[in-house]
């Protein structure tokens, strides 16, 4: 129960964050954000032991709330910028069909890292391929035209 608990900041931040950036169509800045956040977010985690103080960990879980809503948000906006009406029910299925698809493999990292015990070092292994997954999505962000092109359109169409 108090694990549950002290992601309800995480939540409650990112349902805060998706609003503003949903109402103004942002894409490339809330994906900017997300990747950066993420990258500081991971890197906090390579800071956690069994003894890590309780408000540390509250503040990385905020972090990643700020990952999670800009996020969610800035994908989602994409997508709706990138294809035309009669591909949006495979275009949303797809989007979501890789969530799950990621969840399952971050569930596959947890096994295999913590095959043997749950530990510090396990911990930081799972916090470095995080800064790794991170730096990637932030290269991929930056680095795609694509989403120059949709936040244009987005922003003209607000």
């Amino acid at each position: 129960m108090e694990s549950g608990l002290m992601l309800l900041p995480m939540s409650a931040l990112s349902a805060v964050v998706v609003g503003p950036i949903s109402k103004r169509n942002l894409i490339l800045g809330p994906l900017m954000v997300s990747a950066l956040a993420s990258i500081v977010a991971s890197i906090g985690v390579l800071f956690l032991t069994a003894s890590t103080p309780m408000i540390w960990i509250l503040t990385i879980t905020f972090i990643f709330g700020i990952t999670m809503g800009t996020m969610v948000s800035g994908n989602q906006i994409a997508l709706y910028t990138q294809v035309t009406a009669d591909q949006i029910g495979t275009a949303s299925g797809l989007f979501r069909t890789f969530g799950y698809i990621g969840s399952i493999a971050s569930s596959a990292l947890i096994g295999i890292v913590f095959h043997q015990k749950v530990s510090d070092e396990g911990m930081h292994h799972i916090a470095l391929i995080m800064i790794a997954i991170s730096i990637i999505a932030l290269v991929m962000t930056l680095t795609d035209r694509r989403l120059r092109e949709s936040a244009k359109a987005a922003r003209a169409n607000a």
